[in-house]
């Protein structure tokens, strides 16, 4: 994929984007789902994040593309890729204390090892949550568009 159609992908999925964006404000401002809260003593990397700000994006942004020029996996990467930078900061904001609060070179390791992974699996788990939902969104609307055309015809 060119520089060019990529530009023209965004441009059709603008309102794709802008639902990432803002589902992925929402879930930075209702944070992680069990926050770590132990500065030297933690030894964990990740985060939980609510999931239920994408999901709905997603099912809206499915449902809206249906008749657009972006198919619904489309729209799903691009709503994803709008609420990623929301998903890494909480995964940043609780892995940092655990990475700099190792006690030893070998637990910093493993630990920032289990930091990157941690941002690539988030990453990973927003784009697929999105696509899904978008896909689902977008057959849910063309049933009840199907279901709707069968009791006004009939």
């Amino acid at each position: 994929m060119n520089t060019t159609s990529l530009a023209t992908s965004a441009r059709n999925a603008w309102f794709a984007v802008a639902a990432g964006l803002a589902a992925g404000g929402v879930t930075a401002l209702l944070g992680p789902i069990s926050p770590s809260g132990r500065a030297a003593a933690a030894t964990r990397v990740g985060a939980s994040v609510h999931g239920e700000p994408l999901a709905l994006a997603a099912l809206a942004v499915g449902a809206v593309s249906v008749g657009r020029s972006v198919d619904a996996k489309t729209a799903g990467v691009w709503t994803g890729l709008g609420a990623a930078p929301a998903v890494w900061w909480l995964v940043v904001g609780e892995s940092t204390a655990a990475v700099v609060g190792a006690e030893t070179a070998t637990q910093f390791t493993v630990l920032g090892v289990g930091f990157g992974v941690s941002l690539a699996v988030g990453f990973l788990i927003t784009i697929l949550l999105t696509v899904l939902g978008a896909v689902v969104g977008a057959w849910t609307r063309r049933r009840s568009a199907a279901a709707v055309e069968r009791v006004t015809a009939g």
